[in-house]
């Protein structure tokens, strides 16, 4: 990406250079190959694809926000390579959707510890549970668990593990919500 954004201004401490990330027309602009020397790997030809449809005017990204959820997430899977859990990300991070709730691996195992009893449960049911439970905050409270799963703490202040540390298999004793 620093072959393509442009230098910003650094107001950190360090000589680290900065760079912005590249708009959608200079993505649009390179080819796979170039992508993928920047080690994106299988994503290059999504990012290419989907970089020229906002280009084309294929898709409006800026407009998403406005829209209801249900019809920006389905905007957002017709890109490609975009699925439910990159789109939830997508209208939680950037569009503002605090209702959005991805699901990786790591959400799916809390989720199925804590309310499923450790059954494997599809995916649309997740999703259709996590919107009925977790409401229009849902994004958030993903963002408690997600924590909760990765640093074996609900509790911010507490969890002082390494990132790269953090393989907790399930949930440590006595931090069940009920017993909290």
């Amino acid at each position: 990406i620093i072959f393509y954004g442009k230098s910003i201004e650094n107001h950190g401490e360090g000589d680290t250079s900065l760079f912005s990330f590249p708009g959608p027309s200079i993505i649009a602009s390179t080819d796979e190959s170039a992508l993928r020397q920047l080690k994106l790997g299988y994503r290059a030809p999504y990012l290419l694809q989907t970089a020229r449809m906002v280009d084309q005017g294929m898709i409006d990204v800026a407009g998403l926000p406005s829209l209801p959820v249900e019809e920006a997430r389905s905007r957002l899977v017709s890109l490609p390579g975009v699925g439910r859990k990159i789109a939830d990300c997508v209208l939680l991070f950037s569009c503002g959707f605090f209702c959005a709730f991805p699901v990786d691996v790591w959400i799916q195992r809390i989720l199925c510890q804590i309310y499923f009893s450790n059954r494997r449960i599809t995916a649309s049911r997740l999703a259709a549970f996590t919107d009925a439970y977790f409401g229009p905050f849902g994004g958030l409270a993903q963002q408690f668990l997600f924590h909760w799963i990765r640093t074996g703490s609900p509790d911010p202040e507490r969890s002082r593990v390494p990132y790269r540390d953090r393989r907790p298999s399930r949930i440590p004793p006595g931090s069940h919500p009920s017993t909290s």
